[in-house]
């Protein structure tokens, strides 16, 4: 398949069948095909799912990236403990979008997170490294507060995390979010991507002043930690 465009990623989505107690494993990987010899990549897996997921079909999806290199999709379906057991497959489609990864419990992105069952890898500090002042907290509206719907489900009862509200606030205050720790495995760079919702109800004469959300990269290097700012985005931006 061609490189995917440098701003809006594929969104694999096929339809899966995994039912019995001798069910294996399957797996989704990317390959990457415009490379010499010398510079093999190896395959990047993308999403893994182990044992059945009851007698019926299911959607399942994966965003796929890769703006420079001709790539193709791989399926490998693992035999498991017995005879007992069937993977099937469906309904394979490739969609200009971005999408999360389902369930979310086959993502194998580090880093990937719908925040539906948990907060996956991400945390906030210790609250001994006083590096900040309040915490995100994962919640669902119920659609009472703002926003009030999550962004994967578009349903009151999805969950997100947000700077909730209720916590103490003052000019200049901060809370940081940290993913896990990502290891480089290749040249090929990633694409992170992800939905804000930054709404202010009431903006006096002096002009917005909800704040700013930033994304920085922090690096180890010989000289410490580096923090290099990546993106930045300030105050009030609609509903």
């Amino acid at each position: 398949m061609n490189p995917t465009n440098d701003n809006k990623p594929l969104c694999l989505k096929f339809a899966i069948h995994m039912y019995g107690n001798g069910v294996g494993t399957l797996r989704v990987s990317i390959r990457y095909t415009s490379t010499s010899e010398e510079q093999t990549i190896p395959d990047q897996l993308l999403w893994e799912m182990t044992g059945e997921s009851g007698n019926s079909w299911y959607v399942a999806q994966v965003p796929i990236s890769s703006p420079v290199l001709t790539y193709q999709i791989v399926f490998e379906g693992e035999i498991g403990s017995n005879n007992l057991g069937v993977i099937a497959l469906d309904n394979i489609s490739f969609n200009e979008e971005e999408c999360p990864v389902l369930p979310q419990t086959a993502s194998k992105g580090n880093g990937d997170c719908t925040f539906d069952e948990n907060m996956c890898l991400w945390s906030n500090p210790n609250q001994y490294n006083k590096v900040d002042d309040f915490d995100w907290l994962r919640q669902f509206s119920l659609g009472q507060t703002e926003p009030r719907y999550d962004h994967t489900k578009r349903s009151t009862d999805g969950y997100f995390i947000n700077l909730n509200g209720d916590q103490p606030h003052r000019g200049g205050t901060r809370a940081w979010l940290f993913s896990p720790e990502f290891i480089p495995q290749s040249t090929v760079p990633k694409c992170m991507t992800f939905y804000y919702y930054m709404f202010e109800r009431t903006i006096d004469s002096g002009g917005p002043s909800l704040g700013s959300l930033r994304i920085y990269v922090k690096t180890m290097t010989d000289m410490g930690e580096e923090m290099s700012l990546i993106w930045r985005l300030n105050n009030h931006q609609g509903q």
